[in-house]
């Protein structure tokens, strides 16, 4: 790797009224940040936040998903597509490692 990349980039959960609790569309716009992220070749880092300063996530909003009768995606099939971002982040590739394997990461959360 001749240039290692420098810059980082933070995906911030921005629903602090519900303490970051994620809904569908939530979910869909940090699919679409991470992925943003990880293509660029510029971004070392991708740092995962939360606004606020109750909780970093309470995990998914049960009154979106009690409105809806449960989370659907966009084509109306029941998904829990936070799945699919988990995924994304386990398989990002490290790229400060001159092997570019995926870095171990968990993401904890409590609900409160």
């Amino acid at each position: 790797m001749k240039n290692p990349p420098t810059v980082s980039q933070k995906i911030t959960i921005n629903r602090p009224q519900v303490r970051n609790a994620f809904r569908p569309l939530t979910v869909k716009e940090m699919i679409q940040a991470l992925a943003d992220a990880r293509y660029d070749d510029n971004i070392g880092v991708i740092i995962l936040t939360g606004a606020g300063d109750k909780a970093f996530c309470s995990g998914g909003d049960q009154k979106v998903r009690g409105d809806y009768g449960g989370y659907k995606d966009d084509s109306g099939v029941h998904h829990l597509n936070v799945l699919d971002f988990q995924r994304q982040i386990r398989t990002c590739p490290n790229r400060l490692s001159r092997w570019w394997l995926a870095t171990p990461s968990a993401v904890v959360t409590f609900c409160t």
